[in-house]
């Protein structure tokens, strides 16, 4: 036999098995759903993101107004005890004053 017998006897078109198109279409299938399920899953992977996200920036904005709620606190008890030195040193210097 010469190679062109030997191509033509190995590329000779032969009857599929049986059953062979019923399997290639239940993969397809299977193929399809195991697809849509990964969508579903990334999609709710998205969601899941999301809401973390999003409680995240809700605890940070939280964090900020608390730490401006503390700092205008203090900036006020600074300018009390500013206000008190200041009451106390003009007593004394008016004491002082008076003295000589």
């Amino acid at each position: 036999m010469n190679i062109e017998e030997h191509l033509r006897v190995a590329l000779a078109r032969e009857q599929a098995p049986k059953g062979f198109a019923s399997r290639v279409i239940q993969k397809a299938a299977e193929r399809r759903r195991r697809r849509t399920a990964l969508a579903w899953m990334a999609i709710a992977a998205l969601f899941a993101a999301a809401s973390l996200i999003t409680v995240e920036v809700r605890d940070y904005e939280a964090r900020r107004e608390e730490a401006g709620r503390k700092a205008g606190q203090q900036v006020a008890l600074a300018l009390k005890i500013a206000s008190a030195k200041l009451h106390a040193t003009r007593k004394l210097l008016r004491r002082t004053t008076h003295a000589i």
